[in-house]
This record gives structure tokens, sequence and C-alpha cells, in this order.
């Protein structure tokens, strides 16, 4: 009975539990969640929710969220939740059935929508599969959070398009807070809702505001609207943007709507100020600058400096400099306490104390010593100027690097008016450093130009002509008034005459008259008689002579003068007729100032045109009536060669010699020497001519002219051939170890004196010496005359090296020539007849051979073969000699032609051998000589001792030759004895 009332027990209980299932179902499926959490509740009494079937238990949590979500009477459930919330969390956490992630969305989801966005992530956070709700709820619960990177993470997994507004709101917050703002405005223009705008307009206009794009930020003015998050700081940074763009009357207007000063009062009250400040609106502007002067920290010095500029403009000067020197002691901000002390300057200069500005404005450049003074130097030159000490003035400026264009302006007046006070007083050289003081600048041209007109005559008058042209030539081609340009033509042509410049001068001068257009004053006669001598200086005589005239005509100063140079103009142009007829009216005149000046130039004109006897007479109106004048010494010596032209040569020697005796001017003395050097080649008095050169010498021992004299004489003694006399004179000049004019020249003709005159042993040492020279203008002529010489003394193997030296080094056909024949000579004397041979071949193989060298060869060749004994080959080279050409040569060809016979024994043929030569040859008197000496061996020989004898004292009788005579002598004292 008892297991039948059990059993009735379970079923019933069954049956009861599966009706309370049902129910639940019921209501929760019909979304009654207070009657499902109700109902549960009564139904299980116990919180132990291990013991309940997970899926009710999860239903009965889901309907107590839902019920406090939606529930009309939301007390109630919330306080339930709220009781048993500890039990229901734990519950979630430890659930391990398959409505865990059911249960940790539903509740996480309720946390973050009741802002408990730490709780939200617990739960969310751990759910298995996210979806993109779960990920968007996470992302916004890290965001209010604050962890921003974390948020970033979630937001970035969230695809779903209904979440992407709201998601790039936040990933712009989020860009914005870690300073992305590129990508802060991409994610704020995919934000495209009024609501989202509300909250993200105040991020765009802080994003443009840092980004410097203010024009961007006021574009933001018109989509404000009370909803706007932060609207003060919206206002604020869009009128602070209007600020900094200078639209002040915009700053004034946006600053108005602010409902609260944010935390930024002070600043908003400098802006308000500063921008009425700005928009002239002084007396509004005042008492906001003078609240903050006394207690904003941060824009007092500001406030007081505005302050001291608005009382500056007001002109109350004293109230201006108290405040700027306030706003300089505060020293917050360097460039305003500059400006301070600027203006504090300025103020004070208003005022009327220049010294304290002047003061001030040098303790700036003291403090600041690398910023820009071009203000504070402008206003120091204000302040010296006002000082009215020129002097002070001028140091100051003077020592200025850059100085603005008025201080420049009166910088060139106060020097230039220095320098003319300077100048009137005749102190030049002070006048000249004004002056180029004053020309610093080229502010006021007309100042600028008398300047450089003013220092050019002050450097004319210290005799620096050349500075006072360039002075001049520096300004000449700016703009000036027609005085200006007058004045400076004038000057230029002065200086340029005095340079002795006379194209230069002339031009000017012309140009100068050019200027008056025929409007002549007594002051321009100068001028035009300077341009006329400028005009004869450079040759232009008819120009000359057209002004000389214009001076005659407009002034009766310095007649003589001018007919003078008239007949000097005519006279360079070759009219000598004219030149002297005015040279006649010069003498005839009665001032009688240029008499000798004429007569002299008469006698230059004779003199020129060879007419001698004619400038004699004149020359000798000069000596005899002028014994004072400058053209005695040129009157002696242009009428000793008047002399010497008319081959007086005594008469000549004597002016020359008179000039030598009694004018002791070294360069007339000079060309009395050189005169008496061509005399002496007619009257060959070269002993006096040397002592006359000592005695100048001895008169003028430093004048580097006697050494031009002696070397000269050197010259003239060689050329007329006087070797002994040159070289006794070289001698002397090389003994007394004195400094020798050319002397390389000097030693040529020293060695071809030696050996022109046989003195062989003398002039090889000298020949020695011009080789060794760095000069080789006689190189390769030493060369020749030591070959030659040593060939004379037989020393053939050094001649030899001479002539092959001479080959190497020979300048011309000729030497090359010399040396060929000179080697083969050696080689003959040296008895190397097969280079004889082998050279002659070569040698006569040039097509540039004379035929008289042609026949040295010849002839060489001729004797090298007969000394070798081949006579055949010799005999036909002496022929070859023979018929070549009619020289000496040929001459002793034919003399050994006629040996070769003699020797032969063929007496007949030798003997019309010598025939021939004697007629043919006869202008060789040695070989003629040769060859009547072998006619008598050949009669001796023949035994006709008459003919022999007869011979040989023709011989002695007519010949010149010593050696000749004496072997003719010999040989017929032999005929005697044999007799």
């Amino acid at each position: 009975m008892r297991l039948f009332i059990l059993f009735i027990l379970i079923v019933f209980c069954n049956k009861s539990l599966a009706q309370d299932n049902k129910k639940l179902n019921q209501y929760f499926s019909n979304q009654n969640y207070s009657l499902y959490v109700s109902y549960f509740e009564n139904t299980f009494k116990s919180k132990d929710y291990d013991n309940i079937d997970p899926d009710l238990v999860a239903n009965y949590i889901v309907s107590l969220l839902k019920s406090n979500f939606n529930s009309s009477d939301a007390m109630l459930p919330s306080r339930k939740l709220k009781i048993i919330s500890d039990n229901i969390e734990g519950y979630i956490i430890s659930n391990n059935s398959n409505s865990r992630d059911k249960l940790l969305y539903e509740y996480g989801k309720s946390e973050f929508y009741k802002d408990r966005f730490k709780a939200a992530v617990k739960f969310l956070g751990i759910i298995n599969k996210k979806n993109d709700e779960i990920n968007f709820l996470l992302g916004v619960s890290e965001f209010n959070n604050k962890n921003f990177e974390q948020s970033r993470k979630y937001l970035d997994l969230v695809n779903d398009e209904i979440y992407f507004t709201r998601k790039n709101f936040y990933l712009g917050v989020i860009s914005y807070l870690n300073d992305e703002f590129d990508s802060s405005l991409e994610f704020f223009k995919k934000s495209n809702d009024d609501d989202l705008e509300n909250k993200y307009l105040q991020y765009l206009i802080s994003i443009n505001f840092l980004l410097k794009n203010y024009e961007e930020v006021i574009l933001f003015e018109n989509r404000l609207n009370l909803e706007v998050e932060n609207i003060d700081y919206c206002f604020f940074f869009i009128a602070k943007s209007y600020f900094i763009l200078e639209k002040y009357d915009k700053v004034v207007d946006i600053l108005s709507k602010l409902e609260s000063k944010i935390d930024r009062e002070d600043e908003i009250s400098f802006m308000i100020a500063y921008s009425q400040y700005m928009n002239g609106d002084y007396e509004l502007s005042k008492s906001l600058f003078k609240e903050l002067s006394y207690s904003s920290l941060k824009y007092s010095q500001f406030s007081s400096f505005y302050l001291g500029m608005i009382f500056l403009d007001e002109k109350n000067y004293n109230l201006a400099k108290n405040y700027f020197y306030a706003s300089y002691k505060k020293e917050d901000n360097s460039e305003y306490t500059k400006k301070s002390l600027i203006n504090y300057a300025k103020s004070n200069y208003e005022l009327g104390d220049y010294d304290l500005s002047i003061a001030v404005l040098n303790k700036y450049k003291k403090s600041y010593p690398n910023e820009n003074f071009t203000e504070v130097d402008d206003l120091l030159s204000e302040n010296y100027f006002m000082t009215n000490n020129y002097s002070r003035i001028i140091s100051y400026l003077n020592s200025k690097g850059n100085i603005s264009e008025n201080d420049k302006i009166k910088f060139q007046y106060v020097t230039y008016q220095k320098g003319v006070g300077e100048f009137n007083r005749g102190n030049f050289k002070s006048s000249i450093k004004y002056f180029d003081l004053s020309k610093k600048y080229n502010l006021d041209s007309e100042i600028y130009i008398k300047s450089s007109l003013n220092k050019s005559e002050a450097l004319f008058i210290g005799n620096l002509y050349k500075e006072a042209v360039n002075e001049l030539l520096g300004i000449i081609n700016l703009n000036m008034n027609v005085e200006l340009r007058e004045k400076i033509f004038l000057q230029l042509g002065y200086s340029y005459f005095n340079l002795n410049e006379y194209l230069n001068a002339s031009k000017y001068l012309k140009n100068y008259l050019d200027l008056k257009d025929n409007k002549l004053s007594s002051k321009d006669i100068d001028p035009i008689l300077r341009l006329a001598d400028s005009y004869y200086a450079s040759k232009n005589f008819n120009s000359s002579i057209k002004y000389y005239n214009t001076a005659l005509q407009n002034s009766d100063i310095n007649r003589n003068y001018i007919i003078y140079q008239i007949g000097l103009c005519y006279y360079g142009l070759d009219d000598f007729t004219k030149s002297i007829e005015y040279m006649d009216k010069v003498i005839l005149n009665s001032e009688k100032s240029l008499d000798d000046d004429a007569i002299f130039r008469k006698a230059q004109i004779y003199f020129e045109n060879s007419e001698f006897d004619k400038s004699i007479i004149n020359y000798n109106l000069i000596i005899d009536e002028y014994k004072y004048s400058e053209y005695i010494p040129y009157s002696f010596l242009n009428r000793a060669t008047s002399y010497f032209n008319l081959k007086s040569y005594d008469q000549s020697e004597d002016d020359y010699l008179y000039v030598l005796k009694n004018i002791s001017d070294e360069k007339i003395q000079s060309q009395a020497i050189l005169g008496m050097q061509k005399i002496v080649s007619f009257t060959n008095n070269f002993t006096q001519l040397n002592s006359l050169i000592t005695e100048y010498k001895n008169r003028f021992p430093d004048n580097d002219n006697v050494l031009k004299i002696q070397f000269d004489n050197i010259r003239n003694l060689y050329f007329n051939q006087k070797y002994d006399d040159l070289i006794s004179y070289v001698d002397e000049i090389f003994s007394q170890e004195e400094q020798v004019f050319n002397e390389y020249e000097t030693n040529y003709y020293l060695a071809e004196s030696f050996f022109k005159t046989k003195k062989y042993e003398n002039a090889s040492p000298v020949y020695e010496t011009l080789l060794d020279s760095v000069n080789s203008k006689y190189f390769s002529r030493s060369l020749n005359r030591l070959a030659q010489i040593n060939l004379n003394q037989k020393n053939y193997n050094r001649s030899l090296n001479y002539f092959k030296k001479l080959e190497k080094n020979s300048k011309n056909n000729r030497e090359r020539i010399d040396s060929y024949i000179g080697s083969l000579t050696n080689y003959y004397y040296l008895k190397n007849y097969d280079s004889v041979h082998f050279y002659s071949s070569q040698i006569n193989s040039f097509d540039k051979i004379s035929f008289n060298n042609r026949n040295k060869i010849n002839l060489l060749s001729a004797k090298s073969f007969l000394d070798s004994g081949d006579i055949t080959k010799g005999i036909d080279k002496l022929l070859t000699t023979i018929n070549l050409v009619n020289d000496e040569s040929a001459a002793e060809a034919n003399y050994l032609l006629a040996k070769v016979f003699y020797s032969q024994s063929q007496k007949n043929q030798a003997l019309e051998t010598l025939y021939a030569l004697n007629e043919n040859f006869s202008n060789y008197d040695y070989w003629v000589g040769k060859s009547y000496l072998l006619i008598a061996d050949i009669f001796i020989s023949m035994n006709e001792g008459f003919q022999a004898n007869a011979t040989l004292e023709s011989l002695i009788d007519n010949t010149n030759i010593d050696e000749i005579r004496d072997e003719a002598l010999e040989l017929k004292n032999n005929i005697d004895l044999n007799e």
C-alpha cells in the first residue's frame, strides 16, 4: 500500500512538474517575462539553480533581464535582480550548459545598456562565437573604459552596415585621441548622422584648428546648433581662428556667444581687447587691457604694450612711455620686451628727449646684438638729426652698416656741405674725405655729381690728375643739367691735358665748347688754347690751326705764342713754306718773346729737308746772338751733323768736341759721342774717340748709356776692320772688371777680331765662352770657327769633333755644308780615305749645294784617291773639279794634275796643264805662284837652266806672297849653286 501511495505521489509530481514546465515555456514564448519570473519563483522556492532544469533557469535569468529592461513596473524585477545578481552572475560564469553563451550575451548586453561597461566586457568578452553586435558592444564598452586600442580592435571586426555610422564615430574619436588627425577626419566623414554630428563636430573643429586649417575651422560656424556637444569650446576655436586670420569683427561676435568662459577667461578677454584695438575701438579695449595688465600673469605684458600703442597713437606720449616701460620690465615675452623698449624710445623722441631716446636705443642694440636694427637705426638717425650736431651725425651715420633711405639723403647733404666748407678754406685733403662720404649714397643725384666734381677739382689742385679723371668718368654718364656737364667736360679736358693724354683732352675740351654753342666769354680763351694745344700734340694740325685762329679772333693775349704754334702746325703738315712764314712773323714781332724758338725751328726745317747750308746759317744765329738760349746745345749738335752731311768733317768734329768740352748735359754729350763715332770712320781718329769715351765715362760713371757708347764703339771698330784697335779697346774694358754692355756680342766681335788677325790661340777660349752662353745666337758660328782653328792648327780630331757638332746644330744649309766639307777635310788629313769617299758621295747627292762647295768636295776626293795610290780615279776627280767651275779648288786641281803628269814623266803634258792654269786661273795668285815654281822644277829636270832661272826671277819680282817668294829664292839659289 505504501509503495502504491509512493508511486501515486511520484506520478503526480512528474505530472505537476510537466505542467509547470509547460506553463513556464508558454509564458516565455509569449514574452510574459514578469509572469515567468513570478511563476518560476513560486514553483522553485530553492535558490539552488544547479538542481533546476538549466533551460528553465536560463529563461528565468533572461526574463529577469528583459522584465527589468521592458517592464513598466520595473522596480520589482530590478530589486529582485539586484538581490540575486551575485547568484546569477556566479551561475552564468560557472554554467557549462548549452545556454551559457546565450546567458553571457543577454547579461553582458544588459550591463552595457546600464552603462556598466566593465561588466559588459566581462561577460561579452568570454563568448566563444562573437558576432558583429557583440564586437560592436565590446568596442563601445572598451571605448567608455578608455581602453582605446582594445576598442579599435573590436570595432575593426564589425562589418554589419547598421553599425558603420556609429563604428566610424568611435574610430574617429580614437584616432583624434591618438593625434591621427587625417584618419580621424576620414572616419568622421563616413559617420553621416545628424545626431552623431552634434557629437563629433567638436572634434572636426579641434582637428582643423590643430592642423592650422583656420579657413576650414570658420566654415563650421554655420553647422553649430544648441545640441552640439562642447559648443563653447567650438565657439572659442572658431573665434581664435578668426583672430589668427585677423578678422577681428568676427572674433568679438563669436566670443559674445559663449555661455561660459570655459577655462580660458584671460585669453578670451585678451582676444576681445586686441580685436577691439585692431578695429579702432580704443575705449572698449582700454578697460580690458587695463584689467589684464593688473590681474593677468600671462597677458599683463601684452596688455601694457598695447595700452602704450593706444596712447602713442593718441599722442599721449607720457602715458604711452609709462606703459611701454611697464611692458619692458615684465620680460615675460622677449619679443614684446624688445618692442616695448623701442617704443619707449619712440615716446621719448616724441617728447623731445633725444638724448634719452638715443641712450635707450643704444641699450637695445647692446642688449640684443643679433637683432635686425633697421627700425632702431632709423630712429637713432632721427634722434641724431634732431640734435643738430653735424659732427655727431656724420660720425654716427658713417659708423652704420645699413641706414634708411631718408638717413642717406640727409647724410649725403650734410657731408657735401661739410666738404664744400673745407674746400673753400683750402683744406683740400679734408674736403676729399667729406666728398667721399657724401658719395657713399646716391639718392640726390645732383649732390652726388657735385661731390664728385668738387672732389675731382681738389685732386686736380693736388696734381693727382689720373685720380681726378677716374672720379669724373664715374659720373659722366649720369643724367645732369647742362651747367654740370660743362664743368665735367672742362675738368676732364684739363686733367687729361696735364696727363699728356691729348686725344682725350681734345675730346672733352671740344665737348665743353660745343655745349657753349659759340656763346664764348673771356673765360673760354684758355680752354680754346688748351684745345688747340691738344690737337697739336695729337697731330691733328688742321683742327689745331682752326682753334688757334679762334683764340686770335677773340683775344689779343698770347698772340706771339699762338702764331708760333700755328707755324709748328704747318710744320707738322709738311707745309714748310707756311711754317717758315709764321716763324718769320714771330721773329719780326715786337714782343721778341719767342725769337730763338722761331729761329731754331727754321733751322730744323732746313735741317730736316737736307738744306744744310741754310740750317747752318740759322744755327749760327742762335749760337752767335742767343748765347743763353736753351737751344745752344742742340744748335751745336745739329750744326755738326749738317757739316758732316756736307762732308766738312773737321768743322763737324770741332762742334762735337765743343759740346764734349763745354756742355755738361749727359744726353747732349752722349749724342756728341755718337756723332764722333761716325766721323772717325772718315778721320780715322779712333784713338781720340777712345779717349773721349773714357772721359765721358769718368764724367758720368753711373750713366748706363756709357756702356752702350762703348759697345757702339766696339762695333764701329769691328765693321771698320780695326781689329787690333778693337782687341786693345776690349782688353782695356775687361781689365777694369766693370759691367759690359751686351757682353755676349762684345765677346763675339773680340773672337772674330782674333780670328781675322790669325791669333787663333786667343780666339779659341773666347769662342768656347760663347759656346757656354745661354744665348745661342753665335753658337753654330763659334763651332765653325773652332773647327777651322783646330784644322789650321792641324788638330784634326778636335776639328772633326767641332764639325760634327756643327752638323747637329747648323742653322742653315750653308753651315751644314761647311760641317760636311770640314769633316771631309779632317778625314783627308787623318788619311781616313774611305770616309772621305763615302761622305763625298753622300754630299754630292744633295740638291742645295753650290758649285764651289761641290768642287771642294771633288778636290778632297781626288786628293784622297791620289794619296791612296788610285791615280786613275784621282785624275778623273781632278778633271771633274777643273771642268765644273773656275774656282780656287779647280786651280789647285789643275796644279795637282800637272804634278801627276810630271811624276809620270809626262813633262810636256805637265807644262801644258800649268800654262792652262796660269791662263784660266790668273786670279788665284797662290796657285799661279805654285804653278811657276813647278814649271821651274820641270825646266830644271829638262836641263833648261836658263828657262828655269828666268821663270823664278820673274816670279820673285812679281809675287806678293812671302811663301812663294821664299820658295822661288831657295830654288834659284840651288840652280846657282849647281852652276
